[in-house]
């Protein structure tokens, strides 16, 4: 058994729960590439692949998660996905702000994850970050 919020599931259960998560995560990095290839064929020039860049896609895909609409695992992680693809692509955000010296320089606090997780949203824009 295993502890989930107080109560206990079966390891089964949680298996089940750690490979969703797994291939969760694989294919939001997946729509990240398409999204940004040149990141990744350059790693060390942008802070995408660093810590900054992976602490500001996750939270982008946390905040796309729904837990109270009272889907099943597999419906929550689905739609969140969808959610995600679509802050893809609608960002007007372009791997030259990713990169090690560029626009995102300077943000890399818990503050700041949350000025680029708005960017991505659309809920600002690059114009204000420059402000």
């Amino acid at each position: 058994m295993v502890a989930e919020g107080g109560k206990a599931i079966s390891e089964e259960k949680a298996r089940r729960i750690a490979t969703l998560t797994k291939d969760a995560v694989e294919k939001l990095w997946k729509k990240v590439q398409e999204r940004w290839p040149e990141c990744f064929d350059e790693p060390k020039r942008y802070n995408l692949l660093r810590g900054f860049g992976v602490s500001v896609i996750h939270r982008l895909f946390e905040n796309c998660i729904n837990e109270d609409g009272g889907f099943t695992p597999e419906e929550m992680l689905e739609n969140a996905q969808i959610c995600f693809i679509q802050y893809l692509r609608k960002t007007d955000i372009e791997a030259e702000e990713w990169m090690v010296g560029g626009a995102f320089t300077g943000y890399s606090s818990e503050q700041g994850y949350g000025v680029i997780v708005n960017l991505l949203q659309g809920k600002k824009t690059l114009n204000e970050l420059e402000e």
